[in-house]
């Protein structure tokens, strides 16, 4: 029965979507079904609460289900790690032997599977339609399709056959997949801020700090750094002119004021004697320096 609700379905071959499930016969939930597909994938959780499961390692090295009327469901461990049970093997009586003999499982169809059902010619054709499918722009299959049956490419030697072949035998094209998902919106980023420990703001609460002009990829930015605190900044410079630097600064200040601190010196090079005044007026001393010397203590 078709479904309102849709599955994904990844493969080894390709991805396609599932809107249809049936009945499995002892198996009170709902199934995915796929016509192509050639197996139903059960979830241990959902089998114990319908029967009791048990598992021996040293033995067999099966999960057997005991069902109701007294016959056992084993499922066997394949090459390659997976457990599997085969419909085609009546259910076992509880007292008979365990297999000697494992099958190897496949869940999944693969391409050397789907092969076995074309010629080879077909097989070429298959991968001809693939190879063009890929060539005009991973088309999805009904607009692929669509430009065959209107034969809107001149000289194709692809038909409509061609194309549902190689959708059958290599799956959906995992390019045309990609970059089509829908988007979801994402979660709001709150910003909490956490509160300073007592003992930083009453012992470094006046705050110094060194300041140059920094050049990066031909970018100006006015860089900061506090004594004690070691906190830094980067301000976008569009030049150097007085009027820009001021603001720049004022900037810095209103982060530092945001947290309670002030900034009553500023260590700088003498490029920086321009905005000496306007700084005063901020209420922040400007020390002037041939040499930068700026100790930071870094806790561990």
């Amino acid at each position: 029965r078709v479904t309102k609700e849709t599955m994904e379905v990844h493969t080894t071959t390709g991805s396609t979507t599932a809107n249809m499930q049936g009945e499995l016969p002892g198996y009170s939930r709902p199934v995915w079904y796929l016509p192509t597909g050639i197996a139903n994938v059960l979830l241990l959780k959902n089998v114990r609460e319908l029967y009791h499961v048990t598992y021996d390692s040293k033995g067999n090295n099966a999960f057997r289900v005991h069902k109701g009327d007294g016959t056992v469901r084993e499922f066997h461990m394949s090459d390659s790690g997976l457990f599997y049970s085969d419909v085609k093997v009546r259910p076992r009586a509880m007292m008979s032997p365990p297999p000697i003999k494992r099958h190897r499982a496949v869940f999944v169809q693969t391409v050397a599977k789907n092969k076995l059902l074309y010629s080879n010619r077909d097989i070429k054709k298959a991968e001809d339609a693939r190879n063009l499918q890929q060539a005009i722009g991973r088309l999805s299959l009904n607009d692929f399709l669509r430009i065959i049956d209107n034969k809107m490419i001149h000289n194709c030697t692809v038909k409509r056959d061609d194309v549902i072949a190689a959708e059958h035998i290599f799956g959906h094209d995992v390019g045309t997949l990609q970059g089509k998902t829908t988007h979801h919106r994402a979660l709001v980023v709150e910003a909490n801020m956490s509160p300073l420990p007592p003992g930083i703001l009453e012992r470094y609460r006046l705050v110094v700090i060194a300041i140059d002009v920094m050049q990066v990829n031909k970018h100006l930015f006015l860089v900061t750094i506090s004594e004690h605190i070691n906190f830094g900044t980067a301000e976008y410079l569009k030049d150097q002119s007085e009027a820009t630097l001021v603001t720049a600064l004022k900037r810095v200040f209103a982060v530092y004021t945001a947290r309670v601190f002030l900034v009553i010196t500023i260590k700088a090079y003498g490029q920086f004697a321009p905005i000496r005044a306007a700084m005063n007026n901020e209420g922040a001393t400007m020390n002037l320096l041939k040499i930068m010397l700026l100790v930071m203590s870094y806790s561990t």
